[in-house]
């Protein structure tokens, strides 16, 4: 196995592994270092299954049950299916909900720990990911900046997000019950690197707490232009059988367009659970 970095600082792909087969605890010890390290990591030409996915997944945690039932897997419900097919293969009405910036599962009060990413069919044009590095953004900064954020808090709505992008397909009272309103600091503090990160996202933040809405959002807005500068960007192009998996505490990531009138693209996907946005390093 060999982990070979895709750009200085952010980003890394391993090599000559074949995760289809179970790894040990010392196999499994380098890409845990590099997952915290680079943050986001790319493993091409992998043959998984939805258990294969899931067992591998687990090695990064304990593995979550997405809210959005509809779009989890019949047979295994710790794994997503997003596409614009069914199960069956049959073309479906399906729009990519994930155009804009945001950190999984940010909505709850313990958002996601890490999320890998499987491909199973990809467009020959677009339907790419974007991810940004929000540890270098932080850091590039000024100190007017820093000072000014330290301590603040976002509001992250669920129900706010689903409305912008999906108004025709509103939640369950069940759902919404599952996802009430959270407030996350701005500078999340990386419990395991200790590393700060700008922990926002466009759509999903309805305001900044005890900021008057113009205020917070052209705050927001400021910082998301700023964090998705291309000096902080890894763009992943996807192949067929690729495995992406990104650290959500400290990355943001967008979906680009295709045409999903014209091809298929399937991924399947798994989150693992994490811990409240607060918890410090001890």
């Amino acid at each position: 196995m060999r982990i070979a970095p895709l750009n200085l600082e952010f980003a890394a792909e391993i090599e000559d592994i074949d995760l289809s087969h179970p790894l040990s605890d010392a196999e499994f010890r380098p890409i845990g270092r590099a997952f915290l390290d680079r943050a986001v990591l790319v493993v091409r030409g992998q043959h998984l299954t939805k258990a294969t996915l899931a067992a591998f997944s687990r090695h990064f945690g304990e593995l979550l049950v997405h809210v959005l039932n509809q779009y989890l897997a019949s047979d295994f419900p710790e794994v997503m299916r997003l596409s614009n097919t069914d199960e069956t293969g049959k073309r479906v009405v399906f729009r990519n909900g994930a155009e804009a910036w945001h950190t999984d599962l940010s909505f709850t009060d313990r958002p996601s720990r890490a999320t890998l990413l499987y491909s199973q069919a990809i467009p020959p044009v677009g339907g790419d990911t974007e991810f940004c590095d929000a540890r270098a953004a932080y850091e590039a900064l000024d100190e007017v900046t820093k000072d000014r954020i330290e301590g603040l808090k976002a509001v992250h709505s669920f129900l706010r997000y689903q409305t912008r992008r999906f108004p025709e397909r509103p939640l369950t009272a069940e759902q919404r019950a599952k996802t009430p309103d959270v407030a996350h600091p701005i500078v999340r503090v990386h419990p395991e690197t200790g590393r700060k990160a700008l922990f926002i996202g466009d759509d999903v933040i309805s305001h900044v707490a005890g900021m008057e809405p113009v205020e917070g959002k052209a705050l927001v807005d400021a910082l998301l232009r700023h964090a998705t500068d291309e000096r902080f960007i890894y763009r992943h192009r996807w192949r067929p059988d690729d495995l992406v998996i990104y650290d959500n505490r400290c990355t943001l990531h967008r979906a680009t367009g295709y045409d999903e009138n014209a091809y298929e693209r399937t991924l399947l996907r798994t989150s693992i659970k994490g811990t409240p946005t607060e918890i410090q390093v001890v």
